[in-house]
């Protein structure tokens, strides 16, 4: 826009020597008062072109610092979202985030398939190793349980040291039988993927 800025003030030098010049050698009073009446509309329009540009320069300024403060509130819903997802399931993250879904605490009566997993002999198996390696053995179960969870839709409600409870039919539902026939799908799922 600056260089908007020389252009105009070349261009009123170039009406003030042009008006100048007609003073001293214009060769009738009607052609100097046509003239000098072209150039004030000129004049006019020149200024208020100008404003014109001194106000777009303004609102380009202002649409810049929003869209950098906006760039600003999109990073920090980015580390929200994932600070939010590493606490909720995706579903239930997603739900929330895309507005489908309002956090409040509310009762509300739903159908849900509800499955508990629990390790056989863990209080056992944990006795005999050293806390890394059971920590370590713990994580890559949960790991994988929970792919395949989130692999046939289910919401992981929690985690209790070895067990796992996760339900079908909140925040979405493929009708109550789908959820259970899910449910049922993801539990032979895991025991296969147990045995591997």
């Amino acid at each position: 826009m600056e260089e908007g800025f020389s252009l105009f003030e070349h261009e009123e030098q170039v009406l003030k020597r042009a008006e100048e010049v007609l003073t001293r050698s214009a060769a009738d009073e009607e052609t100097k008062k046509e003239f000098s009446a072209l150039i004030r509309e000129y004049q006019k329009l020149h200024k208020s072109t100008k404003r014109m540009m001194r106000m777009s320069d303004k609102r380009e300024h202002e649409i810049k610092k929003l869209s950098e403060e906006m760039k600003e509130k999109n990073a920090l819903l980015n580390i929200l979202s994932s600070k939010l997802a590493r606490y909720l399931s995706p579903q239930l993250a997603q739900t929330i985030l895309t507005g489908k879904q309002d956090v409040k605490l509310e009762a509300k009566r739903k159908k849900l398939t509800i499955f508990f997993s629990d390790i056989v002999g863990f209080t056992e198996f944990a006795d005999r190793m050293e806390s890394e390696d059971l920590t370590d053995s713990l994580n890559h179960y949960l790991e994988e349980m929970t792919k395949i969870a989130l692999e046939y839709g289910a919401t992981i409600d929690k985690y209790i040291g070895d067990a796992i409870m996760i339900f079908f039919g909140d925040p979405t539902s493929a009708g109550v039988q789908q959820d259970a026939l899910q449910c049922v799908k993801m539990a032979l799922a895991m025991r296969k993927r147990l045995q591997e």
